[in-house]
Order: C-alpha cells, then structure tokens, then sequence
C-alpha cells in the first residue's frame, strides 16, 4: 500500500500522466505481441527451417534469451533496496523488510515478459504433445532458470555496478559467449538445450534448477542484509576528489570535459550507455566477416555506427540532460563559446577513442581501417 501511494503521489506521475498512458499503451503493445510470438514460434521455426525439432529447436533459442535478459537486467532493472530505509527505525524484523524487495523484484517487467513468451508456447505445444512428467519438470526448470536470473541479478549490481571496468569485462564475457555460439566455434546452446531435456527426462533431478533459484535467492538475501543499515543513506565516502585532475591544465574548456566525465561515471543512465556501447564493440565479429568485406554498404554503416557508438547516443542526450544547470552556468561566467566547444571536443575525442579501439579489426581487412577512419572525421564534423 506504501509503495503504491508513493508511485500515485509522485510528481513525476502526476505530471506526466499523460505519457505514463502512451508508455502504458505500448507496453500493451509489445507483450501482446510477445504472445502471438510465443503462440506462432512453431510456425515460425518451421518457416525458418522445415525439419527442426520445434521444442529442441526453441528450448536452444532460451539460452539466447536467458544471456540477453540477465544484461538487460543488469543493466535496465533498477533494485528497490532504498525503499526499505525508512522502515529500519520502526519495530519490524530486519529479515522481513530485506525479504520484500526480493518478492517484489519477482512482478518485474522483465518476469512479465518471460511469462508471457514462454507459458503460451508451453500450453500449445509441448503439453499436448509431450508426456505430463517432461512437460512439467521442463516448465519447472525453465521457470527456476528466470527465478534465478533474476535474483542473480542483484548480487551482480552489487558486485559490478560501482566497478566500470568489471562491469565491461561482465558484457563482454556475455558477448563473447553469444559469438562463440553464433559462429559455431563453442555450440552452447545445443550444451544447454540437451541439459534441459535431460533434466526434464530424469525427473529427480528437477531438485537441481530449483536449488539454483533457491542458491541466487539465499544469495541476495544475504548481500542485502548485509549492506542495508540506516547510516548506508549518510555514508561518506572517502573517494579521492582528484580524478582527471590533468584536464584542469588545459583551462576552462578542460575543466568542463573533467566535470562531463565525472558526471557520466556518477550517473546512471549515462554511465549505462558506456556499457552498452562496450557491448557494441563485439559486433564487428559479426559484421566483419569474410563474405561481407566486399559488401561497402556494411562496412560503411559499421564504420559510421560501431565506432562513434557511445558519442552518437550521449550526444543526443547532451543538452536536454543538462538544461536544468544552464542557470548555473550562467552565474558562474562560463563562456558560451567554451561550454559548447567542450561538448564538441569530448564527443570527438570519444570517437576517436572508439576508432582506436575498432583499430585491431583492420587486421581482417585494410579497408575496415581507411572506411573507419573517413566515417570518423564524419562524425567528428557532425
């Protein structure tokens, strides 16, 4: 009831109420269309090939699935820890106020979703034409598999979130996974689609999924009482205040870079559109390969796309997140001139960082390295 009072009395809500409608709108949208997705999957993997295993064939696509959700988590879903801080002082136990946001994590879009694509595949194929026993432990493990993505999910905001570098290696780690299976170097997916279906035969060892969600849950319970006290909100921490500390001898203009860079590593929605540019780093395996390097309309939107990635999408965003402190710029006597000749300066040193890291797909062909390089002075011009 507090937590629904505290949505309906926001002023964010109230404000926008209109938009909350459209965005309620879509989102109707897209999880009726996940279910004529889940309802069609047989057709559709029929179409894409005629003599595939429709329960093997979608049981593999899960694993893709399951990586993809548990970035999308870490990344997108936010863990409601700080809503129990104004319970701590009150007479309720400890274990009970930790135990709720986990329970509520459980009614998260990204559950939703899951449901939703799974439950009417379930229902129209693999329960009128499997055995009741293998039905129900591969619905059993599939749903203890979401169960334990989502409470994995926040040990690992807890553990990376704060850790940019950690958090990069996290999505490339998963990238490199989805490559691997993709280029059918490591087949994975076939690894763990035959895993389910042996589960699902064997039916005592159901016990194992449903220990896992169990494990990420005791997991989560336990990071989060360990870390949830009243002095958690007044914490000072003793961080060093001289980060990029050389940019102040460049002047004015350099300072204004150094507040832009501390501000994208403080804020999260900046500082998730750097990870999910680092992500994008790994489709030039996709993209660069052997039968596409003749191709220049690829190799043009790659060099355009993947390299300036994050100074594309950032510089969208620029000015309207910052529109708030324009007064503050104002009062301060910060040359116009300047302020936006920093913007411009730090969007182009962030391509050109990009370039050099997308440098070693040269290797594959020199014409990756020269395309690159035309679409950088590109970007930087735009």
């Amino acid at each position: 009831m507090h937590q629904w009072k505290d949505k309906i009395r926001s002023p964010f809500w109230q404000k926008n109420i209109l938009l909350n409608i459209v965005l309620g709108i879509l989102g109707l949208s897209l999880l009726l269309n996940l279910v004529a997705f889940s309802l069609f999957a047989d057709k559709i993997l029929r179409e894409v090939n005629k003599d595939c295993d429709v329960v093997e064939t979608f049981t593999r696509l899960l694993f893709y699935y399951f990586l993809i959700d548990l970035i999308a988590r870490f990344l997108f879903q936010q863990i409601p820890t700080l809503s129990i801080q104004p319970y701590l002082p009150l007479p309720i136990k400890k274990s009970t106020l930790i135990h709720y946001p986990i329970i509520k994590s459980v009614f998260s879009f990204f559950n939703l979703v899951a449901i939703l694509l799974l439950l009417p595949f379930f229902i129209k194929i693999i329960y009128p034409t499997q055995s009741f026993q293998f039905s129900i432990t591969w619905l059993v493990t599939i749903l203890s598999l979401i169960a334990g993505n989502n409470f994995l999910n926040f040990s690992l905001k807890k553990y990376f979130s704060n850790h940019a570098l950690i958090s990069l290696l996290f999505i490339a780690f998963a990238g490199l996974l989805l490559y691997l299976d993709i280029a059918k170097i490591i087949l994975i997916s076939e690894y763990f689609s035959l895993t389910i279906y042996y589960f699902s035969k064997v039916s005592f060892l159901i016990f194992i999924p449903i220990l896992f969600a169990a494990l990420c849950y005791y997991l989560a319970y336990t990071i989060l009482y360990n870390n949830a006290y009243i002095e958690d909100s007044q914490k000072v921490t003793n961080k060093k205040k001289n980060g990029f500390s050389f940019l102040t001898n460049y002047g004015e203009i350099g300072q204004l870079i150094r507040i832009e860079l501390k501000m994208i590593l403080r804020n999260k929605r900046p500082r998730s559109l750097l990870y999910i540019s680092g992500l994008f780093m790994l489709y030039g395996f996709i993209f660069y390969k052997q039968e596409n390097l003749d191709n220049y309309i690829i190799l043009s939107l790659s060099g355009l796309l993947l390299p300036a990635m994050f100074s594309l999408n950032y510089g969208q965003y620029l000015f309207s997140w910052e529109s708030s402190f324009f007064d503050s710029y104002l009062v301060n006597r910060i040359s116009r001139f300047n302020y936006i000749k920093s913007k411009h300066l730090f969007l182009s040193i962030s391509s050109i960082i990009g370039f050099l890291i997308f440098l070693p797909y040269a290797l594959i062909s020199y014409k990756i390295a020269f395309i690159n390089a035309a679409f950088l002075l590109y970007n930087i011009g735009i």
